[in-house]
């Protein structure tokens, strides 16, 4: 199987039109699996309930003022489950007897969890005959619900609807397990497909026009750092990235194996460009920020009360223009730590200006006030930025927010640098603070990007508290 280099085939004339339709129809397939799901479990636990009544053979032991809320909260754990199975993906393609085992897998779980928790909660006892109920009637609506929903998407791709489109680069166009395994998806209907030459420099315009699904290449003829930089340019497309990998050498990526071919295929992971990632975030943002605000109130009325008493002639609280999520200009509130005439100072002495421009940071600023030192020696002056995080402007853990001319500094990363919001701390904050250089923090910042999740936002947090105490780098 070689690249189609020739004249353009159907599958690269499908490919080069828009993929809105088929984005629609696999939104519409999550959605039907989801409601199915939902719709499923709830029939199930009712039938166990009342089939429960049915048989007097047995005490009733958990009334439905207690079945109800532990169903609810069972039913969340299973979808918890399956969403982490990747349950809800349009395009995992897996096969009817995995998505089966999956479902029996996940299900199972749940119940074992659930009854281990009463067996902790020794007052919550059980009938037996109830959890084996409900265990076999979730399984059973689950799978006829899955299967109802495959048979929807079946009929639809039959029509053309939603067709998954894919590119194979390079050498990937030329591997024969991968070719046979997606010529039976072509044969249903299920895929698309171009090959083209690899061309490492026209791979991000491939995936800035967005008509595509799925993008694989050969890990063989690409480093490592270039497919990161790819698979957050296709995380922010909405598009797969899979990598054949070419043995061990892409062991340090984010990668989880794809089970859709049934060929040795990792997809990298999208990290904080998930968007189920940033809605995770965000509600980590949202309660932290709750369980802060009264004692930042208590620590930030004597804070600006000093500020006012000791440099008079100027607002508490200073706002400078940032760079946000998506380019979006945003004012970042600090407390005031400088002296009034603060840029007067700089433009006077041009030897300081220049160092500022080149790092955007002075380690001994003369602009400062005493208080001020302090203040930013322990962070405090960072303590309004709560009303930027509440306002959704910026997260408690990210990359730090910068000005305009800084964004040159990140070169090709600069895309996946303002596709997440800014953070009041950070990956570089708590190595080293200041004293990492900019390229380090560049690279920690992708690092975070990358390797995101609420128990690193968790240790970047507690890090952050003894970093600043130690005033490590701080300046």
């Amino acid at each position: 199987m070689s690249p189609s280099t020739d004249a353009p085939s159907s599958a690269a004339v499908a490919l080069s039109e828009p993929r809105s339709g088929a984005r629609l129809a696999r939104a519409r397939h999550v959605q039907r699996l989801l409601v199915f799901d939902l719709l499923g479990m709830g029939l199930a636990f009712i039938a166990a309930w009342f089939l429960r009544l049915k048989i007097p053979s047995e005490t009733l032991y958990l009334p439905l003022s207690i079945y109800a809320p532990v169903a609810i909260l069972l039913a969340t754990v299973i979808l918890a489950l399956m969403v982490k199975a990747r349950m809800y993906s349009a395009t995992a393609g897996r096969t009817v007897s995995a998505e089966v085992f999956e479902i029996a897998t996940q299900g199972t779980l749940a119940i074992a969890l659930f009854i281990a928790a009463a067996f902790w909660f020794r007052d919550l006892t059980l009938s037996r005959l109830l959890v084996g109920l409900t265990w076999i009637l979730l399984l059973a609506s689950l799978i006829a619900g899955r299967l109802l929903a495959r048979a929807l998407r079946n009929a639809e791709l039959r029509q053309g609807i939603g067709t998954r489109r894919l590119l194979l680069l390079g050498a990937a166009g030329d591997d024969q397990m991968l070719g046979d395994a997606l010529s039976m998806e072509q044969k249903r209907g299920q895929v698309l497909v171009e090959r083209r030459p690899l061309d490492p420099e026209q791979v991000p315009l491939m995936l800035a026009t967005g008509n595509i699904d799925e993008l694989i290449v050969h890990g063989a003829e690409v480093p490592a750092d270039q497919i990161f930089l790819w698979g957050g340019l296709a995380a922010k497309a909405g598009i797969a990235l899979k990598v054949i990998p070419p043995g061990a050498t892409l062991a340090a990526l984010p990668v989880t194996l794809d089970p859709s071919t049934g060929v040795p295929l990792l997809e990298i992971g999208r990290g904080l460009l998930d968007p189920a990632a940033q809605l995770g975030k965000r509600l980590l943002d949202i309660v932290l920020a709750l369980i802060a605000l009264p004692f930042a109130l208590l620590i930030g009325l004597p804070v600006a009360l000093l500020i006012a008493i000791t440099s008079p002639g100027a607002p508490v609280l200073f706002s400078h223009t940032r760079l946000g999520r998506g380019g979006v200009f945003i004012k970042i509130l600090k407390f005031r730590t400088m002296v009034p005439n603060a840029e007067a100072v700089l433009e006077a002495n041009p030897e300081l200006r220049t160092k500022f421009e080149a790092e955007y940071k002075l380690d001994d600023d003369p602009r400062q006030t005493p208080l001020g030192r302090a203040l930013r020696k322990s962070s405090l002056d960072e303590l309004p930025q709560l009303w930027n995080i509440l306002r959704a402007e910026m997260s408690f853990v990210g990359p730090r927010p910068i000005v305009p001319p800084e964004l040159a500094k990140y070169g090709p990363y600069r895309d996946l640098l303002l596709a997440v919001p800014p953070g009041l701390t950070g990956m570089w904050q708590v190595s080293g603070r200041s004293s990492v250089s900019y390229d380090e923090r560049v690279q920690l910042d992708m690092l975070y990007i990358e390797r995101w999740s609420i128990i690193l936002d968790l240790k970047i947090l507690a890090l952050t508290i003894p970093a600043v105490l130690s005033r490590r780098g701080a300046g």
